[in-house]
């Protein structure tokens, strides 16, 4: 079977086989499941511990909002399906409890800037924003807060004052 979104899930107990375009993987607990859009795959639980999981499925434009793209400037393509990154899977973990939690939208949004951020990391395929214009944008975010601390606002407030995207606001 394959998913229209990108897939990423981290394997909290037990072992994951998994059959990703005809190649064997095997996903421990501790491993991030990282898989493409549209990708075949099938997947099985292994050994006598039951298989748990925390899985997210990302819009592919979410993933380009965060300015993932391939060198050329294509579409994130994940390179290997599991992952034994461990800041990785805390990432993964923390941000799959925020989102199905009761946090406010600006907490989820956070939790998924995170987590799209530390993809790029593991990934390499993080688009660069150019450090003096991105520090002039966080410059007047800071001037923004600093003036406005005592009103109410969120993450679509300051990403407007930045002019720059939550996943790289969030970055900085």
């Amino acid at each position: 079977h394959a998913h229209a979104e990108y897939v990423v899930g981290a394997v909290t107990r037990g072992a994951e086989s998994l059959n990703v375009e005809g190649r064997p993987h095997h996903a421990p607990a501790g491993s991030v499941l990282l898989l493409n859009p549209d990708q075949p795959h099938e997947n099985a639980s292994i050994g006598d511990e039951t298989l748990e999981y925390h899985v997210l499925y990302i819009a592919p434009a979410l993933v380009e909002a965060a300015g993932l793209v391939e060198p050329g400037g294509g579409p994130l393509r994940f390179e290997t399906p599991v992952s034994a990154d461990p800041r990785l899977f805390q990432t993964v973990c923390e941000a799959h409890l925020s989102l199905r939690g009761r946090d406010d939208p600006a907490e989820q949004g956070e939790a998924l800037a995170r987590l799209l951020a530390a993809i790029g990391r593991q990934t390499g395929r993080l688009r660069d924003e150019g450090r003096p214009a991105r520090d002039e944008r966080i410059a007047r975010t800071k001037r923004f807060i600093d003036a406005h601390y005592a009103e109410e606002f969120g993450l679509a407030d300051l990403t407007a004052v930045a002019g720059m995207s939550a996943f790289h606001l969030l970055r900085r």
